[in-house]
């Protein structure tokens, strides 16, 4: 009795730790017929194979299996609903071999369809070609094209003055049509830099080698900074606070801004930066919760004075001369309102940033005039700001 009793548990056991079957099960061995009449669109990087699918009831997808220009193995697959699939991963274009089969819901394949494609180069190696870096301040500067928006890495490298050896400094993810980039935090001396590009699937571009020398800036003491009195065209919104709410180094928050409203006028003000300087860059950080929103500031205009005159009166221009246009320009391309992408997000939590042009004058007193916000709303938020330069 005890051994008819053990070896039912051991049954119930066996029975409760059976793997259960995902998908159907197969009904049948007979292997369905290939895909026909295919044809091939080559194009930067991939490749796109269109054909006619067969006639069978109970097809379940395509799949192609081929090796890209970097030795990877790659299997691809299409549902039973569309007649293409793509194939991406390529470098350097070159022929190779593609072989098709259609699997059905008994999993079994048809005979192999073998196609020859040459797709042509990455778009990373024309934009590794557009690829123009220049010296700036505190480090230096990237603008490369990419068109056909390629999901790239850009990789940046210096030499070891003690080894002669290159070391990663910097990694740079962008998809952006245009992009202009930055590498800050470097001393004024001459440097080796050797740039890259690579994409998400391991394929590699040459490499630039040069030497750059950073042009000299240091952060603008926060501290020495003073509002100047605010028109009374303008009132500021309770939920924001006084000016000092811009530089008191909280970041990337939503309630923690200085908060501008206005009837008509477009909004202005401006303060003492506690020393005169030539500026080489601004950098603003907007509400965290409402990025490309709301009261997001969109375009603006930075002027500048040294004249402690031309400042007592806050409605007052004479005397102050405009610095530069900002715009704040969203990676993505996109022109109107709507979440931010993963990439956006992540270029706003680091602040936007502006490059003070080489030929501007120092100055001392710094005035904004906001001349848009992503909603073209009445009303201005800026979380916090810095700004970098050479004190005179």
């Amino acid at each position: 009795m005890r051994k008819i009793f053990i070896l039912f548990l051991v049954s119930i056991i066996l029975t409760c730790c059976k793997e259960d079957y995902v998908g159907q099960y197969p009904v049948h061995s007979t292997p369905p017929p290939p895909v026909s009449n295919v044809s091939v669109q080559n194009l930067h990087g991939k490749a796109i194979l269109t054909y006619d699918l067969p006639e069978v009831d109970d097809l379940l997808y395509i799949k192609a299996l081929y090796t890209t220009s970097n030795g990877q193995k790659k299997e691809m697959s299409s549902s039973a609903y569309s007649n293409n699939i793509v194939l991406k991963g390529f470098g350097k274009g070159q022929k190779q071999q593609v072989t098709l089969l259609t699997v059905d819901k008994s999993y079994n394949e048809s005979s192999p369809v073998t196609v020859e494609i040459e797709p042509l180069d990455s778009p990373i190696y024309d934009v590794f070609q557009s690829l123009n870096v220049v010296e700036s301040f505190g480090g230096v500067s990237l603008i490369w094209e990419n068109p056909l928006r390629e999901d790239l890495v850009l990789e940046a490298l210096i030499k070891d003055e003690t080894d002669s050896q290159y070391k990663y400094i910097e990694t740079i993810y962008s998809s952006e049509a245009a992009a202009k980039k930055a590498i800050r935090g470097l001393d004024s001396k001459p440097i080796d830099f050797a740039f890259y590009f690579r994409d998400i699937y391991s394929n590699y571009t040459d490499t630039l080698y040069t030497q750059l020398t950073p042009i000299f800036e240091t952060e603008l003491d926060k501290s020495k900074f003073v509002p100047l009195r605010l028109s009374s065209k303008f009132t500021l919104h309770s939920y924001g606070g006084a000016m000092t709410k811009m530089w008191n180094n909280i970041y990337n928050v939503d309630n923690d801004l200085y908060y501008v409203n206005v009837a008509q006028e477009k909004i202005y003000f401006g303060f003492d930066m506690g020393i005169e300087a030539k500026l080489s860059r601004f950098r603003l950080w907007t509400r965290r919760n409402y990025m490309y929103q709301l009261h997001h500031i969109r375009t603006f205009e930075i002027w500048g004075t040294s004249n402690a005159a031309a400042t007592t009166d806050p409605d007052n221009w004479d005397g102050w001369v405009k610095i530069m246009d900002c715009e704040s320009i969203r990676p993505s391309g996109a022109i109107e309102g709507g979440a931010p992408t993963s990439e956006e997000e992540q270029y706003l939590l680091g602040g936007e940033e502006w490059e003070v042009p080489l030929e501007a004058p120092s100055f001392r007193y710094m005035r904004l005039k906001i001349n848009s916000t992503w909603s073209n709303s009445a009303a201005a938020f800026i979380n916090e700001i810095s700004i970098w330069g050479n004190p005179k």
